[in-house]
């Protein structure tokens, strides 16, 4: 156990202990809102998503979207990196994706950290 009675991450046992300590942690940075991503590829197009997250429902589509994920540069940047990216929309625009920065943005996802 953590200070003030938390546990960490890792000792989570079940998927909603998992969650409710990202949430903690999330919140404890500053953020609102946070997804957790693990992805495994099984060969050319076959990728199986498996998401934890306090994603407001209207965005959960658009951010389980395979089509999105491959166009988004930091799914991307975590695809073949292993360092941390603090992401905003500049990251978005010069890429080339500012209207999926746009369109995350409006349910708040405006600025974050990624790592793979």
């Amino acid at each position: 156990m953590l200070a003030g009675g938390y546990k960490s991450v890792l000792e989570a046992r079940t998927r909603e202990e998992f969650r409710q300590e990202v949430v903690r942690f999330t919140q404890s940075l500053g953020f609102e809102t946070f997804s957790a991503m693990t992805v495994i590829d099984r060969g050319i197009g076959d990728s199986e998503f498996i998401t934890v997250d306090n994603t407001p429902m209207n965005f959960a589509d658009a951010l389980n979207d395979p089509i999105f994920a491959r166009r988004d540069p930091v799914m991307q940047h975590c695809r073949v990196q292993s360092v941390p990216i603090v992401w905003d929309q500049r990251t978005y625009v010069g890429q080339g994706a500012a209207e999926l920065w746009e369109q995350q943005a409006s349910f708040g996802y405006v600025t974050g950290i990624a790592m793979a």
